[in-house]
């Protein structure tokens, strides 16, 4: 409730931007089921292509970068709406399945939705959750119980990028 999430920097001539994120693991499978990302009511991104980059197999020693990794995978990429119905007040929240390991999580935010509240061509995300493996408690009940995570952590942030593969 009390974070500020991410913004880019004001008159930012790019509209693109690269956020890099270290998923902190605890269990050795570093699988990661899905990922939750809270977009800003008015400093919104058109799209946020998501990517993925782990070791290469169970057991291997993470590597300290996105730029380390051995496998990457691009999962697409999801679109925001330009909140003009709500007059720019409310937030949007996408759910993003993954079933996938991984270490990094690149996101690409790219164009601006430009509107009267955005007068700094900003964009911002004011939340993102990155759910991994249930472990379950030993308890009588047997109850499932998320084991609490450290909230993934911004490692490398650059405000452009030279290339990326388009797909059709």
């Amino acid at each position: 409730e009390d974070g500020y999430g991410w913004q880019s920097k004001q008159d930012d001539a790019s509209d693109v931007h690269t956020l890099v994120l270290k998923v902190q693991h605890n269990d050795d499978e570093r699988f990661v089921r899905s990922m939750e990302i809270l977009s800003h009511e008015f400093k919104i991104a058109e799209r946020v292509e998501i990517t993925l980059g782990e070791s290469t197999g169970e057991g291997d020693v993470p590597p300290n970068s996105f730029d380390e990794c051995f496998n990457v995978c691009k999962l697409g990429y999801i679109t925001l709406d330009c909140n003009e119905q709500s007059e720019y007040s409310a937030r949007e929240m996408k759910s993003v399945p993954i079933e996938r390991r991984a270490d990094f999580i690149k996101l690409v935010l790219r164009g601006i939705h430009k509107n009267p509240l955005n007068e700094d061509n900003q964009v911002g995300l004011v939340g993102i959750r990155v759910l991994g493996k249930a472990l379950v408690d030993d308890n009588e009940l047997g109850d499932s119980v998320v084991a609490e995570r450290t909230p993934p952590r911004v490692v490398n942030e650059s405000q452009t990028m030279n290339t990326i593969g388009s797909s059709s």
